[in-house]
């Protein structure tokens, strides 16, 4: 038996399907910054005469500690595809119950049948002070710090400054893997020495537009952050 009102308004939680570029239902700690992102598994719907799917167009995220009362309601952008957020105004250290609903009018209203949110799923976030270990992705607060930006980008420059790394390294590897973990750019830049970088790389529109995520190996250390290239 078919339920018509549920298969008219899907329910949708954070992505948890083993994609290392989009999974956000998971143990492994987030990190916190502004382009940092939890994802939502998109969710569609049959067109009246079952001949065509509608996809849904936005997205809403709520982040909740319910024993310190703390909630956070987060609203993706409008347009099929957006569904994400970045994760700042969190805490560093935290668990959060995070569940997420789903709109095909823009968010004017948000489809539900019963439950108004989609299953729970619990994100953690880094600790604020990172120990031991060679993964960083934008760490808050920890000894290596990277940054990129703009990001979102519009495929033409991107500013890299890379903090906290080993005095000794002269040059760095810089690699950008697609949506589907296929790399598209491999690239080597000079090291400013005293343990930072601080570069220009020219993308010079090569990217098309969408997420990405750029890895960095300095050394023994990796640095792992998304991209976003917008037309």
């Amino acid at each position: 038996m078919i339920n018509n009102a549920e298969a008219q308004c899907p329910r949708t939680k954070l992505y948890d399907q083993p994609d290392p570029q989009f999974v956000s239902c998971r143990t492994q700690p987030f990190a916190i910054a502004n382009n940092v992102y939890v994802f939502a598994r998109p969710v569609r719907r049959l067109q009246p005469g079952c001949t065509a799917y509608l996809s849904a167009n936005r997205y809403q995220f709520r982040f909740r500690i319910v024993a310190e009362n703390f909630e956070l309601i987060k609203t993706g952008a409008v347009g099929t595809g957006q569904y994400f957020v970045n994760t700042m105004g969190l805490a560093c250290g935290k668990t959060y119950e995070v569940d997420v609903r789903a709109s095909f009018d823009g968010g004017n209203t948000w489809c539900h049948a019963g439950s108004l949110w989609g299953d729970i799923c619990l994100l953690n976030t880094v600790s604020c002070v990172q120990g031991g270990g060679n993964q960083n992705m934008a760490q808050q607060g920890g000894a290596s710090e990277l940054r990129m930006y703009p990001n979102p980008n519009r495929g033409d420059q991107l500013f890299v400054n890379l903090t906290g790394i080993d005095a000794s390294i002269e040059t760095v590897s810089v690699d950008i893997y697609d949506a589907f973990g296929k790399r598209v750019s491999a690239r080597t830049i000079a090291a400013n020495g005293d343990g930072f970088v601080n570069s220009i790389m020219q993308l010079n529109g090569e990217l098309a537009a969408g997420l990405y995520t750029v890895s960095i190996t300095a050394g023994e250390q990796q640095f792992t952050e998304r991209l976003v290239v917008q037309p």
